[in-house]
């Protein structure tokens, strides 16, 4: 490090960290996720990424979401993982990575997250923002509260497109939480290192009848 470092610290080159404003993010996907993201954007915008820990699943998604944010006027995007805190650390990962628009933390943390959510969902109705990232559990993602909410701003703006991302894909195909895969959305991606569930044939079935195959 001390033989490559620049003599002071003015003659560093941040440009390429720079992505969007003051963000400092580096936005280099390495190969294999780049054939990740481009094989799920083939794939009609479905499918399961079945990657292990620590292949950068999280950030393959972002760059699907990203890819998506580009390409459609009106987007909301709905990221569903196993636990709270897994909601707080999507956000600031999002957030790293310069995703545009409102992002939105709706799960049993919040004590008026239902509140909060439909006036979201309103503004991107309305015209106010055109982009919304919900960051929710997968209890919450599939209680009638959470499914009602969806489907109601669906009816009232079918314009707009919904994209569901499900960390942990295999914690949703338990009886109840597969309440929550609704048609509603138009475009899905599902993240597992182990997409099937040990024991359940019917819950896995679900699962790749509603995300499709493994596309990477």
């Amino acid at each position: 490090f001390i033989k490559i470092a620049p003599n002071s610290i003015e003659d560093l080159d941040l440009e390429k960290w720079i992505r969007k404003g003051k963000k400092l993010v580096s936005v280099g996907l390495r190969d294999y996720q780049k054939k990740a993201v481009q094989k799920w954007l083939d794939n009609d915008k479905k499918g399961i990424f079945e990657m292990a820990t620590g292949t950068g699943k999280t950030f393959t998604a972002l760059s699907c979401l990203d890819q998506l944010s580009k390409a459609e006027r009106k987007l909301v995007s709905i990221i569903s993982s196993p636990y709270m805190h897994l909601s707080e650390q999507w956000l600031k990962e999002a957030t790293k990575f310069g995703i545009e628009g409102k992002k939105l933390v709706a799960d049993s943390s919040q004590s008026k997250w239902k509140d909060r959510l439909v006036d979201s969902l309103l503004d991107v109705e309305n015209g106010i923002n055109d982009k919304l990232t919900i960051f929710t559990t997968h209890t919450t993602f599939s209680s009638n509260d959470f499914i009602t909410i969806i489907q109601e701003s669906k009816q009232r703006c079918p314009s707009q497109k919904l994209l569901l991302i499900v960390d942990e894909v295999h914690g949703i195909g338990a009886l109840q939480r597969r309440m929550g895969l609704i048609n509603d959305y138009d475009f899905r991606l599902g993240l597992s290192a182990t997409p099937k569930r040990w024991f359940d044939d019917k819950g896995t079935e679900k699962i790749f009848d509603y995300f499709g195959d493994v596309v990477f």
